[in-house]
């Protein structure tokens, strides 16, 4: 475990970690609302959370920007490396709102078919038809909330996007966080004093916060904060690899390869990471996973060895897709 969470799983080339603010957060949910709707309305949370990030993480892998998730107390993140086009960065913002629609719209029509084909089925089930509407709410409801054009939700940064096509960079970087701050306050306020709901209050009243913080840093001062930070973390994650790869414990290489390739890397810190991934599947056995790492990998002693080994293991020839 480290500041980011503890590695869960791999899916589709896509590392998923879980911070323990999450597990938190289910054990809220369990304790305010009952044991058995609170565990409903976590697994409704998670599987919706885990569809969104996917949804944003799919379109990011298609453009190899190396993307992972992350579950944490306030939802779910998906870190990539920086989209070269700004069209390519509206795809990946826009596919985690759909895949929540998407999602929403398929459990409705479930219900649909299950209510047609058996009636009162779902009636005479409560916790299936308590699942159905968290289920429904969470990703039809909240996917809309989450196009709201207030920073960081999705819809702030689809906003931020299409602004910057208009107006200079300082300009549209205040247009976007002074619309995010003045949205957030107005959310807060009608959360606590029309909705008379402190959990939305203070959401809305974070949110809004952090837009006044970002006004107050500007635009380029951000970046470079945020680059630099997550530059030495990622130093500090590869060497810990190397003293996993030195005790043979390659399945914790492997975990700390994960986590650089969530972090915004240089070329060349990205280029230690998939040696880091191709390296350590390989001696875990994990061939065919191996080999997917091995197409990035550069070209070097360590990774040529991996890659004969890996072919060999599964009978193939020299693959020309690989160096």
């Amino acid at each position: 475990m480290n500041m980011n969470g503890i590695y869960l799983f791999t899916l589709g080339r896509i590392p998923v970690f879980i911070s323990l603010w999450y597990v938190l957060l289910v054990g809220y949910f369990s304790y305010s609302m009952g044991m058995a709707n609170g565990l409903l309305w976590a697994a409704a949370i998670t599987v919706s959370v885990l569809v969104h990030e996917f949804g944003h993480g799919l379109v990011a892998r298609h453009y190899d920007l190396n993307p992972t998730i992350l579950l944490h107390g306030w939802g779910g993140l998906c870190a990539h490396r920086p989209a070269q086009r700004d069209r390519h960065s509206a795809l990946i913002l826009a596919a985690g709102p759909g895949a929540g629609l998407v999602l929403g719209a398929l459990t409705y029509v479930v219900a649909l078919v299950v209510e047609a084909a058996q009636p009162g089925w779902l009636g005479a089930r409560p916790m299936a038809g308590t699942f159905v509407q968290y289920m429904l709410w969470v990703n039809l409801f909240w996917s809309f909330v989450n196009l709201i054009p207030m920073w960081p939700l999705d819809g702030g940064q689809l906003f931020g996007l299409g602004v910057k096509q208009k107006l200079n960079v300082l300009l549209a970087h205040r247009v976007t966080h002074g619309l995010g701050a003045a949205i957030g306050v107005a959310a807060a306020l009608y959360g606590l004093f029309v909705m008379n709901s402190f959990f939305i209050g203070i959401i809305s009243a974070f949110l809004a916060w952090g837009n006044v913080k970002r006004l107050q840093e500007g635009p380029q001062n951000t970046v470079a904060v945020l680059r630099a930070r997550t530059n030495k973390h990622a130093s500090e994650l590869y060497g810990r690899a190397l003293r996993s790869m030195e005790d043979h414990d390659w399945a914790e290489a492997a975990r700390l390869g994960h986590q650089m390739r969530g972090e915004q890397l240089s070329d060349q810190q990205l280029a230690q990471a998939w040696e880091l991934l191709s390296v350590a599947t390989t001696n875990m056995a994990e061939y065919e996973e191996a080999l997917t790492y091995l197409q990035r990998a550069p070209d070097t002693e360590p990774v040529r060895a991996a890659r004969t080994r890996c072919l060999e293991q599964l009978g193939r020839p020299e693959d020309s897709n690989l160096h």
